[in-house]
């Protein structure tokens, strides 16, 4: 089921259709930052369809095991253009949360966070091509080599899919204890906009 928490810090006076690219939270839903002086990602799609932007989600994310350090690096070294945005959450104390912007996307990778503990990577990308979801879901099954593990629960008893119908796929790593789950879901109030994303709970 699709999820969306809006974060407003106290004294916010940013409009609540003014957002940057979204993080999770510890459920995993979306979870957009909504504050004062916080940026608002407009992308537009630059020639990267639903494959491209799997496979960048896969060498930023799972082949670095969601490490900030190793991400940041494989994105500017990428050709997509990406440099990095910093942005302060302004509390009493206040709480670096910056991360990778292009033209059409954005990398955000982080642990421990104050709204969320676990390990968390995500790829924000305005999806070049017909804005069909699917065609970023069935890209991700070809990169893990499986189904969504809730495929299943994707169609209702008509046949039809069902309108907050999310794909979700599951990783265990025996030496760690670890579970990470992927998800891929379209991001609301956008055009075309399409969040990769990688939680990983257990040992972070």
């Amino acid at each position: 089921m699709r999820h969306f928490v809006a974060f407003a810090l106290i004294g916010s006076t940013v409009a609540a259709s003014a957002q940057a690219a979204p993080w999770l939270d510890e459920r995993g839903r979306v979870l957009t930052m909504q504050f004062a002086g916080a940026p608002v990602d407009k992308f537009t799609a630059a020639g990267h369809d639903a494959s491209a932007a799997a496979a960048m989600f896969k060498n930023l994310c799972l082949d670095t095991g969601l490490n900030r350090e190793s991400a940041g690096k494989q994105a500017v070294a990428s050709a997509w253009g990406f440099t990095y945005r910093p942005l302060m959450v302004p509390f009493k104390q206040p709480v670096e949360l910056g991360g990778w912007v292009s033209a059409d996307a954005a990398l955000n990778v982080g642990s421990n966070l104050f709204f969320n503990k676990y390990s968390q990577c995500s790829l924000t990308v305005a999806v070049a091509g017909p804005a069909d979801i699917v065609a970023s879901e069935d890209a991700m099954s070809k990169l893990i080599g499986s189904q969504p593990y809730n495929a299943g629960q994707a169609l209702d008893r008509k046949g039809k899919r069902k309108k907050f119908y999310e794909a979700e796929w599951s990783i265990a790593d025996p030496a760690t204890g670890s579970i990470t789950t992927i998800y891929v879901r379209p991001i609301e109030k956008t055009d075309g906009q399409v969040q990769f994303a990688a939680l990983r709970k257990g040992k972070n």
